[in-house]
């Protein structure tokens, strides 16, 4: 993850690289592309990215997921450990949208 301190965006000596913000686990070898959106209430943010289960070539063990992450006291974003393919879920309960 790139850090804009201050200054000119065009400086490459204004950004400061943290991370990595995800890191391989036993079951999950490697998270890709990822994009954030806001839960409908507004109030939660969340990561949804691509991940694969292990190093074999092929896309058969590639998956999507998404979580819910918070925030750390220093302003960066924690996602914690990217979700094993064999995490259960339960069902969601849509939220009704206002008229």
């Amino acid at each position: 993850m790139l850090h804009h301190r201050s200054g000119d965006v065009l400086n490459p000596a204004t950004w400061t690289k943290h991370g990595p913000v995800f890191k391989k686990t036993d079951q999950v070898w490697g998270v890709g592309h990822c994009s954030f959106v806001k839960s409908l209430c507004q109030t939660e943010d969340w990561i949804i990215y691509h991940s694969k289960s292990s190093r074999k070539q092929g896309w058969e063990d590639r998956d999507v997921h998404a979580k819910r992450f918070a925030w750390s006291s220093d302003g960066f974003p924690d996602f914690g450990e990217p979700l094993p393919r064999t995490l259960s879920t339960k069902p969601v309960r849509p939220v009704p949208m206002a008229a």
